[in-house]
């Protein structure tokens, strides 16, 4: 009696939580720019769980979004989710997962998804009434996302692109095994995302789903940003969110392989780094994030001032682009044409390194 009252309540749950499916939140910006910090304080709220980054949800849309009912493909289904490395991270049960996808009829995309979620939530916290997902990808993504749920929030956090920069270089060099990120310490690639965000901000400023949050208002007034956060949501404020720390630490909430750069989430919440970049990034670096950039993250109201194009500034864009051009297609294995730009990247850092000493000497002399 007690096995059958507990799969009767799994059951309610899981029906009670598909009901608010069309309302998840969806929590996205550049890499680095503060987007797990805001899911930690989230899932530190009582009424949301938002596991670990995991993009199942639109690299499988391509092969089960148009089925209308996946009730005869869930074992590949499951298959291809746990194929995921991230995925499996969530430690979810296989076995209590088919139970409560083989319950759903009909089962299509959109509640597949969600029910991945809901089960999440239905092993790792049961109190939580509503889902949602972190991952700084979700900005190439928001048309997919808005596609099965139409009635999604959407939250995006900004952080200072300079800072920005500089924990992708600081992370680099750090953990270099083990860092791979959705973005790269070059100027170009960091400039090409920082562009994407901008267009989003531009096509869905004026949506009622879509808020915008700022990294450095977060750390400096957290109580302050989390209750606009609440608001925006439809929930009241929980001074449990600014407990983030400790909850992360109980429940391990980041994964083991990413504790290296997420070690901050430990502690509470500081400001002490908001203006680190000053002190860690070359002057050639600077110069050209801000003269590539200085308009729109004017626009964003963040202090600079552009400096004119020099010969070191011209050649740290070329060396950065060619560098740029070879991590895009390295994505895409093509390895000819990666091994010719190589070569010309080796070359252009080489000049870069030599002018470079020059101009210094000749100053000097």
């Amino acid at each position: 009696m007690i096995k059958f009252t507990n799969k009767l309540y799994r059951y309610r749950h899981i029906m009670q939580s598909l009901s608010q499916q069309n309302q998840p939140l969806f929590i996205f910006g550049m890499e680095r720019s503060g987007t797990t910090l805001l899911r930690l304080m989230l899932t530190a709220h009582p009424n949301f769980c938002i596991p670990p980054e995991s993009l199942f949800f639109v690299n499988l849309e391509r092969k089960y979004g148009s089925s209308q009912d996946l009730n005869n493909q869930i074992d590949n289904f499951l298959t291809d989710i746990y194929a995921d490395r991230r995925f499996r991270e969530w430690n979810i049960d296989r076995e209590k997962l088919r139970e409560n996808l083989t319950a759903q009829k009909p089962l299509n995309y959109s509640t597949a998804v969600a029910t991945v979620y809901q089960t999440y939530i239905q092993q790792f916290d049961g109190e939580a009434d509503c889902w949602g997902d972190k991952n700084p990808w979700n900005i190439y993504h928001i048309e997919t996302i808005l596609k099965y749920f139409p009635n999604a929030r959407l939250i995006l956090i900004i952080r200072d692109l300079r800072a920005i920069y500089a924990s992708l270089k600081r992370n680099e060099k750090k953990f270099a095994k083990t860092w791979k990120g959705a973005c790269i310490a070059n100027v170009v690639a960091t400039t090409q995302q920082w562009q994407n965000l901008v267009e989003v901000i531009q096509h869905y400023q004026n949506d009622q789903r879509f808020h915008i949050l700022f990294y450095e208002d977060l750390v400096t007034n957290p109580e302050e940003e989390l209750q606009g956060v609440c608001n925006c949501l439809g929930v009241s404020f929980s001074q449990s969110m600014l407990q983030f720390n400790k909850k992360n630490a109980q429940k391990k909430l980041v994964p083991t392989r990413e504790l290296g750069w997420h070690a901050k989430t430990f502690q509470p919440v500081s400001s002490d780094r908001i203006e680190a970049w000053k002190h860690e990034l070359s002057d050639s670096e600077l110069a050209v994030l801000e003269i590539l950039n200085y308009k729109t993250m004017l626009h964003l109201g963040y202090d600079c001032i552009p400096k004119r194009w020099q010969f070191h500034t011209l050649l740290k864009f070329c060396a950065d682009y060619s560098q740029y051009i070879y991590w895009r297609l390295s994505k895409a294995n093509l390895q000819r044409v990666i091994g010719k730009i190589r070569e010309g990247l080796v070359i252009l850092k080489t000049l870069q390194l030599s002018l470079t000493r020059n101009l210094s000497q000749n100053s000097i002399q």
